[in-house]
């Protein structure tokens, strides 16, 4: 009878702490997402105008890159050690299939992007994505090695 009543509130912890740990996640994402609107706008030199019309365009950009990028990385939750050699060729045809349509979204955007912001800055926009990208792994190594 002891172990019947021990279930219910070990059940209420856990779900107690994963709710906790996701909302650390969910604010750890919002605080990285602000800083990288920081860090592009500052790159940019958008000007007030530029930004308003600018953020909900890169939002959206976002947005379709991480639903392209999630529907690539279902097809590969399992390991590719035991692969056949036909699934081997699979998953690089697969690869540059996902290539091909991260390239076809970045044109699509790139004349909403211009209607924004000049070519210059779309350039830049692209070393600050990347240099972002560098800054947070760097900054996640250091952590780590803190450990």
């Amino acid at each position: 009878m002891c172990k019947l009543k021990k279930a219910p509130l070990l059940l209420l912890i856990m779900i107690l702490l994963m709710h906790t740990v996701a909302l650390a996640q969910e604010r750890r994402q919002e605080r990285i997402h602000a800083l990288k609107v920081t860090f592009i706008t500052d790159k940019l030199k958008l000007s007030a105008g530029q930004a308003e019309k600018f953020w909900p365009v890169y939002q959206q950009y976002e947005e379709d890159l991480k639903a392209l990028r999630r529907r690539f990385m279902q097809q590969y939750k399992k390991g590719t050690e035991h692969l056949s050699e036909q699934d081997a060729r699979r998953n690089i045809e697969d690869n540059l299939d996902y290539q091909e349509q991260l390239i076809l979204l970045k044109r699509r955007y790139q004349e909403s992007f211009l209607k924004v912001i000049s070519a210059k800055q779309l350039n830049e926009l692209y070393v600050a994505e990347r240099e972002f990208r560098q800054l947070l792994i760097q900054k996640l190594r250091e952590r780590r090695s803190r450990r």
